[in-house]
């Protein structure tokens, strides 16, 4: 975006464009627990980049959007914050997408969603230390760790009721893929995947060593949630704090390779201006909960025939 703030004459000819996935400014209100879309007449940028310094990302992004000569953004809520923040409206609505041909069809669909399900229930199993059951149901969130923008919170805190409401008829596991502060797979678990030993010495919610455990704001949701990983429970979670690149050390598979094996998905984003994780459920045939404070949950709403289930 810096170069939109350079004078005409000192940038190339041609023409450009600028194109913004999300407002510094939306992305800060959100994640400080202010009302966003429902008080977003009312913010001042200037003010608002002022109180939480960030005045020079705001400087540069206003700049790059009032100075481009298109302006585009990703989804119609973004598109409210850009006119509010950067004082112009975008000029087209991009909607992401992506190239699905690297989803399996057929055979091949269901063997990979068959090793991912075993996978799942190997590891889950070797964790909390008991038979995980054929039928239990796998559920996930993941992305960026941003705790209230992406809503883990949320996801956690209707585990933690679900678990205790007695509603559950099915042994549910619950996995949180978020990319966190760790130093490398744990080698008790390791060892107990190698070996199958019976002894785990540490957490029963973490697959990889975290730096600071007892700051970490997912687990001590988790403990606020009530959630213990005991047998007697019908909910288990498990935290999985590493890039799922296929040589994370424990589950040694990709993201796309394991999400095939899930059986929901849920994004509870309070800050999402388009979202790919949902898109990428339904890709692999997953079904997934969003949000209408999504841009993907609401072109999913006004787009889908059956608004009902969008």
């Amino acid at each position: 975006g810096s170069g939109h703030s350079l004078p005409e004459k000192q940038t190339a000819p041609g023409r450009n464009s600028f194109t913004t996935h999300a407002t510094v400014l939306g992305r800060c209100l959100a994640a400080n627990n202010r009302q966003l879309y429902k008080n977003l007449p009312s913010y001042n940028d200037e003010e608002i980049a002022k109180e939480y310094s960030i005045i020079s990302k705001q400087s540069l992004e206003k700049i790059s959007a009032q100075n481009s000569d298109v302006f585009t953004t990703v989804s119609e809520i973004t598109g409210r914050e850009c006119t509010q923040f950067l004082k112009r409206v975008p000029d087209v609505v991009t909607h992401n997408g992506f190239d699905d041909s690297f989803v399996p069809e057929g055979d091949r669909f269901n063997e990979k969603r068959t090793k991912a399900r075993q996978k799942l229930k190997d590891i889950a199993s070797h964790l909390l230390g008991e038979e995980i059951s054929e039928d239990a149901l796998f559920l996930a969130t993941s992305g960026r760790y941003e705790f209230k923008n992406k809503g883990i919170d949320l996801f956690i805190d209707s585990m933690g009721e679900l678990n205790k409401n007695g509603e559950a008829n099915k042994e549910i596991i619950a996995f949180i893929l978020i990319p966190a502060n760790h130093y490398g797979p744990r080698k008790d678990l390791l060892f107990k995947i190698t070996h199958e030993s019976e002894l785990l010495s540490g957490s029963r919610f973490l697959t990889h060593n975290l730096h600071d455990p007892e700051m970490d704001p997912i687990l001590k949701r988790i403990k606020v949630a009530g959630l213990k990983n005991d047998k007697t429970e019908k909910v288990k979670v498990i935290y999985v704090p590493s890039y799922l690149t296929g040589n994370d050390g424990i589950f040694n598979m990709t993201y796309y390779d394991i999400l095939i094996g899930m059986d929901l998905t849920i994004f509870t984003s309070y800050y999402e201006p388009w979202g790919y994780t949902p898109l990428e459920s339904l890709a692999f045939s997953v079904p997934t909960i969003t949000t209408t404070l999504a841009g993907f949950g609401l072109w999913a709403k006004k787009n889908v025939q059956n608004s009902a289930r969008a």
